[in-house]
């Protein structure tokens, strides 16, 4: 029961709520089970007859129980031996004891929403979400994985930038592709992308480390630093901008020439979920992130803060809550099926932060206000990525099964197949040519940057 409520207390924290507990027992034991990696936790034995529970013995000699509520008591195994002396003949009945209850769904919502107040310390305006919601929840942690070829090229909600409408159908247009030739570009098209996406994370780290530190105003060698970096990213970010936008015209190409133009649509429309919503989690962790330093800092100080400090983060924290009401604004406008049906149809402010009340706007500036405000960013930032996550999953389903049935209707390449290049793109009418291949100059790790901000 402990670990159950730790269960449910990690995915209320991330603002995940049930309307029901006891219909996620199943979910709660199967996180238990993959936890510590034994299915046999709550199993109880098969009883061959009326009377065979008197000499089955469940609990080993010696063995412990996992629970604390059972500190300063017999063992297990003492407990069961004394319960068998007045051992009851009975037929075995799995149905659950809440069915002796009148208006069982009623109790189950008065004794959740109890536990959630009582044991799980939430505050009082908590939304719930359907139980399918959280069900999915719980089975993935609110963390997704990629799958090998795919691996690192989008962590940490790297944007996707296929460029605008018109730049898309200008890169459709351009040129006369045969089968093979995109056949056999799809196949080459992450072999960089991983270490390129990992080197974007490297330096937006460390610009971040380099903001944090500087309280988001840094002067002389950090400002030149800081821009070292953003030349960095900029650079990084226009290869793998180009790096979607060939991703996105192969993947079209293969798609309309299949028989079935369903997956043609399919991948518009997720295309269309992705970009319409990958901003959200953006926003979110930039303006997470400044709240976040400002809360540590004025943490490190037992007393009173110095008055400037004291400003400048009373400042941030006003300036945070009006964003944050704005964006829940933003997202309450929009509208996407995909979306809708991973939420089971709740509106999707409401989803990414599930209280019937914001931050308070005049204690936003106190300890105890500034701490709520962290706590709603937070709960954003999880859900937001979580969405991102299985937007970006489904789109990167659909890229690989375009690929495998166009393999089906090209046939495999032949072993001696000349390799094509890609050629230069010119994002966003940049008059330098961007080349797939760039040699990037060595930039420095978050490690070689100094600086006790985590």
């Amino acid at each position: 029961m402990h670990q159950a409520d730790a269960i449910f207390k990690r995915e209320a924290d991330c603002g995940i709520f049930t309307p029901d507990l006891y219909v996620h027992s199943l979910d709660a034991a199967n996180a238990l089970w993959v936890a510590h990696k034994d299915f046999t936790i709550g199993q109880t034995p098969t009883l061959r007859s009326p009377s065979a529970g008197k000499y089955a013995d469940v609990f080993a000699p010696g063995q412990g129980c996992r629970s604390a509520m059972w500190a300063g008591l017999p063992s297990a195994p003492e407990r069961e031996q004394s319960a068998k002396r007045i051992f009851v003949a009975a037929e075995r009945d799995d149905r659950p004891a809440s069915i002796l209850l009148t208006a069982s769904p009623r109790w189950r919502g008065i004794l959740t929403r109890s536990r959630y107040l009582g044991v799980l310390k939430t505050t009082e305006d908590y939304i719930a979400m359907p139980c399918e919601v959280v069900s999915r929840w719980i089975a993935e942690d609110g963390k997704l994985e990629m799958t090998d070829r795919h691996d690192g090229s989008y962590d940490e909600g790297r944007a996707i930038e296929p460029g605008t409408p018109q730049e898309r159908n200008s890169a459709i247009s351009a040129g006369e592709w045969v089968d093979a030739q995109l056949l056999h570009s799809a196949d080459k098209l992450y072999i960089h992308a991983g270490e390129r996406a990992a080197r974007l994370k490297s330096v937006q780290t460390a610009l971040k480390k380099v903001m944090r530190r500087t309280l988001f105003r840094p002067t002389g060698r950090d400002r030149a630093l800081a821009d070292d970096l953003e030349d960095d990213i900029r650079k990084l970010g226009r290869w793998l901008a180009a790096l979607d936008r060939w991703t996105y015209t192969i993947h079209m190409q293969m798609a309309a020439r299949l028989p079935d133009l369903e997956m043609h649509e399919a991948l518009l429309a997720r295309y269309e979920t992705v970009l319409r919503f990958q901003s959200v989690p953006t926003d979110v962790r930039g303006y997470r992130d400044r709240v976040a330093i400002f809360v540590r800092r004025l943490g490190e100080h037992e007393g009173d803060a110095p008055d400037r400090l004291v400003r400048e983060a009373q400042k941030e924290f006003k300036a945070s809550r009006k964003n944050l009401e704005l964006l829940l604004q933003e997202v309450a406008e929009i509208e996407d099926p995909f979306l809708s049906e991973l939420v089971s149809g709740v509106p999707l402010d409401q989803f990414l932060y599930s209280h019937g009340e914001l931050p308070s706007r005049k204690r936003s500036a106190s300890r105890h206000g500034s701490h709520r405000l962290m706590q709603a960013w937070d709960e954003l930032l999880a859900k937001a990525c979580w969405l991102r996550e299985h937007g970006v999953l489904e789109l990167l389903r659909i890229h690989e099964e375009i690929r495998t049935r166009f393999t089906e209707q090209v046939g495999e390449l032949p072993d001696n197949y000349e390799p094509i290049v890609l050629e230069a793109m010119i994002p966003n009418d940049d008059e330098t040519p961007l080349e797939l291949e760039p040699e990037i100059v060595e930039i420095e790790t978050v490690d070689d940057i100094g600086g006790s901000v985590p």
